[in-house]
């Protein structure tokens, strides 16, 4: 570059700061003038200015009862960051002061309140309320004689303003310049370059993409914000996360395959046409970056894309940044070694630490000592100049020693209470560990032999040291302290409970929810825990490492091995054990020696899909659908190839097809009704899992830099959370088509079918992972598709791709792991602990009556509950079965009953088609069906899951237990009439039953639910008496025959707010981009009650919030509807508590729709 460029280079850059730090000045400015206005709000009242509830005011404040005495302020409605109380309390008066703030004609309530102990002669007290309010009360102790000399009470108190330098932000000044020279760089040289026709080929695609991101982060704001407040069309009546939050789900879904769909083509014009058209000069190669160029390129994409979005870098990840450079610089050739050594180096001092705690001792160490102990080691040998034999020695001795890492296997030290407990772990398990670490200590002795006669210039490094290091970057330090969550933990091993030892047949018996992964994970908690609650940590710990174990192994036949012990230290084995086998059956099925024997290649993808797909269908499906491309390539080369002509002729080939094909034959019922499984579950999924993007908060330590940025910050965050996945969907594309060279005169359609595997696993995938977006996370399961994927890329890269394809394959992979929490090696703090410290609140279990939980600790609460549980069905016979009766998974392992159909009913049989097949395992194995114990749904499945709560009912086939709040088989041969006679009694429902948003979301789709729903033609009249709109009907109602009302009230959305995707209000809105991406509500405080009498003349009630006022409120879910006769029932409104008359003339539609049922 000659100085002429150097200095237009410089002066552009000098230009970019200017105009930032200009924009950075403006905008701190601003900021300083809103501080200042909040400051000029401030208001102070004195004791002439409150009023008094049960006390004497005379100079001091003396309390005169001790029920609430109470003081009041009244002001105009005003935004409270805070409320400081001057005061002086009497000597020795301890006393909790407690504040309440209401807006308007709220009520006091508990839910807007804060508390604060008092303590000490004199204080003064500030208290966070972030809210609006137009009066306060505070709560003066609870005794009579109190004293209080307060002085004033401050609403947002004057505090420490900060000055214009500090609202100055140099660090987002600095990076808006950079950002601005970037795009104005490539913006100027594209265009100059393409009117000279000299673009280069890397200046074009720089441009090309940095145009698409900017481009598809537009677009997904743009849909967002038309959408994100839009209506939510059903197709079913499901009740969960969806309706509870009155949000739009689908479109999110729509929006992230409608980015993945725009980009493809846009990459397949540009790479296929535009780009051989415009370009003149080659493309970026591995030797313009240098021979470490990789390396120290995926250094600086790690460390700036976690610095810029989590504002932190790994202490690992800067010691081996600091080390490549620093070795780079003594010599380049070592850079790879060192950096393979460094890591080692820190295992195998992990392994001699495990040999310390192994041998008794009981000293923590801090793992940051480690690093440095090991980076310095590293340091020392290059400034020495070991030769590479040398150093090859070195790490073949370091690796002797790390296989002793997994002694913390046996871990059996616990700390609770100041004083140890030891819990060894099961002898199988300290068998199986011996083993391995023997079989690794073989292999790495091997392996020393070896470096010391050999002068290979890589570095040799033995798979178990891979294995071990991939596993302990995974192992999560928690032995015999037994989980909490009974749902997912035995979620993971139910399945071989079900088949193997309650003998339940899949789909008759048992239905499982989302594939039989748990028969295999069940079988290692089997085969090294003995089914032990206690030893499920550990058996879960042995399950990936035995996955690892698969993982290196199919890795080795790809890739050095060196790059797999960095793959290692950067990536995970994901813990979310449905994604594990992803990874693994792709390099057994791009294995070189098994493509070229295309006929065995066929066996083993039928094979592995059909495992893959029983295993979790919707991954095993993805990865079938991916090698469907290359399965083709495999047919027609073994066909045009001659190959099968004569393999054909022989009896080898007939025999080997059909010891293939036996286990499909014998899986088509068992595929069929996973298949049909899937279909009822897929098609409720948005319904019941569907949480939104939209209006999410940004989690505390992501893009904190922009906080003074509230706004840019929410936009760049939510759309982050499509714009990424999709983008490493059209990535992994991109590089299809430079792996298969197309448009090209040399096309490779075998590279092509290989690298399409990536894209469409993704694909497939995203069709669930993107429904369940939770709050605190950006990609949440979203993340555990990629990460597989993340591995595959690299590998492919290294494989596959060359020049700038296989840089930036590389850098795109690590920016994942980056942007969601760091790299996997920052685990290794779990192995520096001499032994597992028991948190408050377990208790010790031994010899339990249920010999199920084993020996170990378990929070207090779950182990009186699982006990609880078990004494409500301990004198129940043996041979009872169940469904919903206990709250999750685990309640009903330990407690050793029989559970049927999908076990928990509650967050399962939702919509019509997933009821009619819970039902019919119901009619196959008669059940007790619900009861208290399941302590998330019991009280609300008459709402949650109506099809089967009315089948329950109305059927005949159940009887209601009230003894035991359960259904039971009716098998004294009770006519249906009978039946129905003693389930009206059910009383498991609120007689005033607040169903919140519900209603709502369902009324604004009516539309779409009118096929499902029938409406009733039954005349009424109406009067409106006392605020009650009474309906009288002209006939008697059976409460079967209407099970939801209708209510439209036109031009009722009033009193606009926002709120975040949690319900929270939003205070202070503070830009119109955060305005735009915030949840939209009407009408704050008003609920709509509907009132009836049952047979009895009791009244029951439900409620819901008013919002824009159409609404669908499900009668038959309220309490003593159904079965029930009604001549009338009344709607009346509601604010804040208080019954209002005015909506009720806005009322324009009631209709009396019934739900179809299942038979």
């Amino acid at each position: 570059m000659d100085s002429k460029k150097i200095a237009k280079h410089i002066f552009i850059l000098i230009l970019c700061f200017i105009v930032a730090f200009v924009c950075e000045y403006i905008a701190a400015n601003y900021r300083y003038s809103r501080q200042n206005e909040s400051q000029n709000s401030s208001v102070r009242f004195y004791l002439e200015d409150m009023s008094f509830s049960g006390v004497n005011v005379a100079g001091n404040i003396v309390t005169t009862i001790d029920s609430d005495p109470q003081l009041f302020i009244d002001f105009d409605r005003t935004y409270i960051e805070n409320i400081a109380i001057n005061q002086i309390v009497g000597v020795g008066k301890e006393w909790n002061l407690q504040v309440y703030y209401v807006d308007g004609d709220e009520q006091f309530s508990d839910e807007s309140s804060i508390t604060q102990p008092i303590n000490g002669e004199e204080s003064y007290t500030t208290l966070e309320i972030g809210r609006y309010a137009s009066r306060i009360r505070i709560d003066l102790g609870d005794e009579v004689g109190n004293i209080f000399n307060i002085y004033d009470i401050i609403i947002n108190p004057e505090s420490d303003v900060a000055s214009l330098k500090d609202c100055f932000s140099f660090i987002t000044a600095f990076i808006w310049a950079v950002l601005l020279f970037l795009i104005s760089k490539s913006v100027f040289v594209v265009f100059s370059n393409v009117k000279k026709k000299t673009c280069s080929v890397m200046c074009l695609d720089k441009f090309f993409w940095f145009s698409l991101v900017i481009g598809c982060f537009i677009f997904s704001i743009v849909w967002l914000i038309v959408n994100g407040n839009g209506t939510q069309k059903y197709t079913d009546l499901v009740y969960e996360f969806t309706s509870q939050t009155n949000t739009n789900k689908s479109p999110e879904r729509t929006l992230l395959y409608v980015l993945i769909l725009v980009g493809i083509v846009a990459v397949s014009v540009y790479y296929l046409w535009v780009r051989n058209k415009l370009v003149n000069g080659s493309s970026l190669s591995d030797k313009i970056l240098g021979k470490n160029g990789v390396l120290l390129l995926s250094f600086v994409v790690l460390t700036a894309v976690g610095f810029l979005w989590r504002a932190d870098v790994s202490t690992i990840l800067i010691i081996a940044g600091v080390l490549v450079v620093f070795v780079h610089v003594i010599n380049a050739e070592n850079v790879l070694r060192s950096l393979c050594l460094y890591v080692l180096l820190v295992y195998a001092e992990i392994a001699l630490y495990r040999i310390y705690v192994f041998t008794g001792g009981r000293q923590n160490i801090n793992s940051l000592i480690l690093e440095i102990i090991a980076g310095l080691i590293v340091v020392a040998i290059n400034i020495f100049k070991y030769s590479i034999r040398n150093i090859n020695i070195v790490a073949s001795f370091v690796q002797l020693w790390i296989p002793f890492s997994l002694l913390i296997f046996l871990q059996n030290q616990y700390y609770r209470n100041y004083e140890y407990i030891t819990i060894n772990v099961p002898r199988r398990v300290t068998a199986f560990v011996c083993v391995v670490i023997v079989l690794m200590l073989l292999e790495a002795v091997l392996l020393c032999w070896k470096a010391r006669r050999t002068s290979y210039e890589g570095l040799t490094i033995s798979i178990g040291s891979l294995v071990t290091i991939f596993t302990l970057n995974v192992f999560t330090e928690k032995g015999a302290v037994m989980p909490t969550d009974l749902h997912h933990s035995f979620e993971d091993v139910i399945g071989f409970s079900q088949i193997f030892e309650k003998g339940l047949i899949p789909y008759k018996d048992y239905i499982a929810a989302s594939g039989f992964y748990s028969v295999v994970n069940g079988a290692f908690f089997k085969l090294f825990g003995k089914g032990i609650v206690s030893n499920l940590n550990i058996s879960n710990q042995i399950f990936l490492l035995c996955v690892a174990v698969l993982l290196v192994i199919t890795m080795v036949g790809h890739v050095k091995r060196e790059y797999i012990l960095l793959i290692a230290t950067v990536f995970s084995i994901c813990t979310y054990t449905r994604t594990l086998f992803i990874a693994p059956i792709v390099l057994i099925l791009v294995s070189d020696r098994l493509i070229e024997n295309k006929n065995l290649w066929l066996k083993v993808w039928i094979l592995t899909s059909l495992f893959h797909g029983l295993y979790y269908p919707l991954y095993g499906a993805g990865v079938c659908i991916g090698f469907m491309p290359l399965a083709i390539w495999q047919i027609y080369s073994y066909w045009k190839n001659g190959t099968f002509k004569s393999d054909v002729k022989r009896k080898s080939f007939w025999i080997w097809w059909s010891v293939t094909l036996l286990p499909v034959v014998a899986s088509i019922k068992l595929l069929w009704n996973t298949l049909l499984h899937i279909r009822y579950m897929s098609s409720i999924t948005i319904y019941a899992d569907g949480m939104v993007k939209f209006a999410q908060q940004v989690p505390e330590g992501v893009l904190d830099y922009l906080t003074d940025y509230p706004g840019l910050r929410m936009t760049i965050y939510i759309a982050s959370a499509f714009v990424v996945p999709a983008l490493f969907v059209v990535i992994c594309y991109a590089f299809v088509l430079k792996a298969g060279k197309f448009g090209k005169n040399n096309t490779d359609f075998f590279k092509a079918c290989i690298m399409a595997v990536l894209p469409i696993i993704l694909i497939v995938g995203y069709s669930y992972t993107i429904v369940k977006l939770q709050q605190g996370s950006l990609f949440n399961r979203n993340r555990f598709l990629m990460l597989p994927v993340c591995i595959l890329l690299i590998v492919f890269a290294i494989k596959y791709l060359e020049g700038k394809a296989k840089i930036t394959a590389i850098c795109i992979a690590v920016v994942i792991p980056a942007m969601w929490g760091g790299i996997a090696m920052d685990n290794i703090d779990t192995s520096c602990n001499a032994y597992i410290t028991v948190p408050d609140g377990y208790m010790y279990i031994t010899n339990d009556r249920l010999g199920k939980w084993g020996t170990g600790f378990e929070y207090r609460d779950i182990y009186n509950l699982v006990s609880q549980n078990y004494d409500s069905v301990k004198n129940d016979p043996e041979d009872t079965t169940y469904l919903g009766s206990f709250p999750v998974y685990g309640y009903y392992y330990i407690c050793d009953v029989t559970p049927v159909s999908y076990i928990e009913y509650g967050p399962a049989v939702k919509g019509y088609d997933a009821t009619k097949e819970c039902i019919d395992v119901l009619k196959r194995n008669p059940s007790i069906v619900g009861g208290t114990g399941d302590i998330y749904y019991s009280p609300y499945y008459a709402l949650s899951n109506y099809y089967l709560y009315h089948w329950l009912m109305t059927s005949g086939e159940y009887v209601w237990s009230p003894e035991r709040a359960v259904f039971i088989p009716n098998t004294n041969g009770l006519s249906v009439d009978e039946v129905q006679q003693i389930n009206k009694s059910i009383s498991t429902v609120p007689d005033d039953f607040d169903i919140g948003l519900h209603p709502n979301s369902f009324g604004e789709s009516l539309d779409s639910l009118e096929f499902i729903l029938t409406e009733l033609d039954a005349k009424y009249g109406s009067e409106i008496d006392d605020g009650n709109l009474v309906l009288s009907f002209d006939r008697t109602i059976f409460g079967d025959q209407a099970d939801y009302i209708y209510l439209d009230f036109e031009d009722i959305t009033d009193g606009e707010y926002y709120s975040y995707y949690s319900g929270d209000e939003v205070g202070e809105i503070k830009s119109i981009f955060q305005q735009m991406l915030l949840k939209r509500k009407y009408n704050k405080g008003m609920a709509v009650v509907v009132e009836w009498q049952d047979d009895n003349q009791e009244p029951h009630r439900m409620r819901c919030e008013m919002n824009e006022g159409k609404l669908l409120i499900p009668l038959g879910s309220g309490a003593k509807w159904l079965l029930h006769s009604h001549d009338n029932l009344s709607i009346w409104v509601e604010q804040d508590g208080e019954k209002i008359a005015e909506p009720l003339e806005s009322l324009s539609e009631i209709r009396l729709l019934k739900l179809r049922e299942v038979e």
